[in-house]
């Protein structure tokens, strides 16, 4: 995506978003986004090509990346993918202590519980840039 409008400088409002953004949401996501699996939680986004692991870093990341997108863009799409993505992963993947879950392996639905900070950093981060988006659009 190097030197695409929709790039790093989109995303910080360093320049504006061209309208090939919304291209790029179904062209880079399309082969990540999955409805079939694991276990009971199906959808989310796969951590990996051979579709072996969702990851909380594949689903919080989106959903912020997406989230900030948005906020530069105001293209629902974004949001939309913002919050289905964020929503999965909360849903399905967070403790009721708070405690993120790492991932979920597709061949045996057995969840990670490993403690990273960047899996409750970026649950976080997701979230607050949802809450600015909901705060601001009332």
């Amino acid at each position: 995506m190097r030197g695409h409008r929709c790039s790093a400088a989109a995303i910080e409002g360093t320049s504006g978003p061209g309208p090939e953004c919304g291209s790029l949401h179904l062209r880079y996501t399309a082969s990540a986004l999955d409805s079939t699996c694991c276990g009971k939680a199906k959808g989310g986004y796969w951590w990996d090509a051979a579709h072996s692991y969702k990851a909380c870093a594949s689903n919080a990341g989106t959903s912020l990346a997406f989230c900030r997108l948005y906020l530069v863009s105001n293209d629902t799409r974004w949001l939309n993918s913002s919050m289905e993505a964020f929503n999965f992963w909360q849903l399905n993947f967070v403790a009721p202590s708070g405690q993120v879950c790492d991932g979920v392996h597709a061949n045996d639905g057995n969840l990670r519980w490993d403690v990273y900070s960047y899996n409750q950093g970026m649950m976080l981060g997701a979230a607050a840039c949802l809450f600015q988006v909901s705060f601001y659009s009332l």
